[in-house]
């Protein structure tokens, strides 16, 4: 694609783009709903994107923001989330985006670790932002949205304070591809998050991805409900829209209830999500405007394999399937290409390899490490930021580990199992987790399920948990829920307990928290039931 423009810094590709033609088309189409639930859209195209990022820039200047310093974004998907982007690229600002839902010791680890000089967050993060603040030296300032002035505490400033500059020299433009962008904390599923330093060579590069190795069309349109501050929305969807000039739908926030009915009225054609959402996408029975929908390809990270075929027949979809992290590595199963459960190969700049824990090579079909290197001998780079020994374990011997395991097949399609340390097996067999959630989700009144595993008193054996949310924790029947699972599942995947839960612990990717659902888990615990008891 020769308009790609990836030697371009974000900044410079959006002053370039918002002098051309087309420059005032809407690229990005922000969705929420207000209290009644009637949908609110916002655009941006290229020329609104400069213009409002000037006068974020002119405004963060002012507040002695410069070149290398840090700057959190705690924010759902507003179209200010993009402005702040643009805006700290304009001055040469790294972005450090975090997930609204953080708080606590979480939130002033991230915060305090990256050493921010000022913070963009919503009036629902206020409360969060306020209890930890004071224990806090580096942050100048906090701008706030959507909170009236005269609820504002002293460092806190409205957006009506930004003003409206609109031009920047474009000779003041840092140019450097190579400079930092942001810093993308990693889930902190296994503990304290580590921060990736993402550079804009990458932002670009991975842009392009999403475009030439997705196969997405100049006539398509890119939807995604995963959170800004995520490396899939932020670098695959945004990146490949700002780069490519694909148009993308945001929503807000995910929200399967209003899934299809954006699609629909937006006429999206490409799906990007991650494989965990699709299950209760598949089973959510809200979905009435599911099909026909104006979708072609779905883009998943983890579609399972119990479902795929079940989701590309209901929703008329195909399914192209990938692996990969924001620290590195890639492979990819078109639709059509490889079998169905596969998560791809790699393409021609990686090798993969399966490895044990002595780090020799594993034969088809057993299991171990996924890692990869380059073909061309040359190193993949890990810089997570102030730790150098998480760096360099990263990818010790040469090989980017990353942290999971899987096998490859004969053909050498690889095949991705769980997090390293994370499988569940039970009676000397490995519990088909996908599949498990599938079956519980159909049981009338489950709005969420997630299964996880506890030791059970046998080496190498744990006992199924299925942490579940009810539509109705009065009107749930544990004997009834037991009986519909016994005639539908093998004895060795019937839980051993279940845990009720107001909603699941997710991460800002929808990657459900295990370590917390595991450490609220007490067999006698007040919302855990042993099914041995109602069996």
């Amino acid at each position: 694609m020769s308009n790609y423009d990836e030697n371009l810094t974000l900044a410079r590709l959006v002053h370039k783009r918002a002098q051309g033609e087309n420059s005032r088309s809407a690229l990005i189409t922000f969705v929420s709903y207000d209290h009644n639930q009637e949908e609110q859209i916002e655009t941006r195209s290229y020329f609104e994107l400069w213009s409002k990022a000037c006068a974020y820039a002119a405004w963060f200047k002012k507040q002695g923001i410069q070149r290398g310093d840090r700057i959190a974004i705690m924010l759902q998907n507003h179209p200010e989330f993009v402005d702040a982007l643009v805006a700290a690229s304009i001055i040469g600002a790294i972005v450090v985006p975090i997930d609204s839902r953080t708080r606590g010791d979480k939130l002033h680890y991230q915060i305090s670790h990256a050493e921010c000089t000022g913070i963009l967050l919503a009036d629902y993060c206020l409360n969060s932002w306020r209890e930890v603040k004071g224990n806090i030296s580096s942050i100048q300032w906090a701008l706030v949205l959507n909170s009236p002035a005269s609820d504002l505490e002293q460092g806190e400033h409205s957006p009506a304070d930004v003003g409206s500059e609109s031009s920047w020299p474009k000779e003041d433009l840092p140019g450097d591809i190579e400079d930092c962008m942001h810093l993308l904390y990693t889930s902190g599923t296994t503990g304290d998050p580590k921060a990736i330093l993402g550079l804009y060579s990458k932002f670009a590069m991975q842009g392009r991805r999403m475009v030439e190795l997705f196969g997405v069309l100049p006539s398509d349109r890119l939807y995604t409900g995963l959170s800004l501050t995520h490396a899939n929305a932020l670098v695959l969807s945004l990146g490949g829209c700002l780069y490519s000039g694909t148009p993308l739908v945001i929503s807000r926030k995910f929200t399967k209830s209003r899934l299809w009915e954006t699609i629909n009225r937006h006429e999206c054609t490409v799906l990007n999500l991650l494989g965990g959402m699709f299950t209760h996408i598949l089973t959510d029975v809200s979905n009435e405007n599911s099909a026909p929908n104006s979708l072609r390809l779905v883009i998943s990270a983890g579609m399972p394999k119990a479902i795929w075929k079940d989701f590309e027949k209901r929703f008329d979809v195909r399914i192209t399937e990938f692996y990969g992290s924001a620290e590195g590595g890639f492979t990819i199963n078109r639709d059509g290409e490889g079998p169905i459960g596969s998560c791809g190969k790699p393409t021609r700049e990686f090798e993969l390899m399966i490895i044990d824990d002595d780090d020799r090579p594993c034969p088809a079909g057993a299991l171990g490490e996924i890692a990869f290197r380059r073909i061309d001998g040359s190193p993949i780079k890990v810089d997570y930021f102030r730790n150098p020994e998480a760096s360099e374990k990263k990818t010790k011997g040469g090989w980017l580990r990353m942290g999971d395991i899987g096998y490859v097949d004969q053909e050498g399609w690889l095949f991705f199992m769980h997090r390293k340390g994370g499988g569940i097996r039970r009676n000397g067999e490995f519990i088909g987790i996908s599949f498990l959630e599938k079956e519980i989700s159909k049981y009338p009144g489950i709005d969420d399920v997630f299964i996880y595993g506890v030791d059970s008193g046998n080496a190498g054996e744990k006992d199924i948990v299925a942490a579940l949310v009810l539509n109705d924790s009065n009107a749930f029947d544990p004997p009834s829920f037991l009986r519909f699972l016994s005639s539908t599942l093998e004895q060795s995947h019937i839980p051993s307990y279940l845990h009720l839960v107001d909603s699941i612990p997710k991460t800002a990717s929808e990657k459900p928290l295990e370590r917390v659902l595991k450490a609220e888990f007490s067999p006698k615990g007040p919302n855990i039931l042993t099914c041995s008891n109602y069996l």
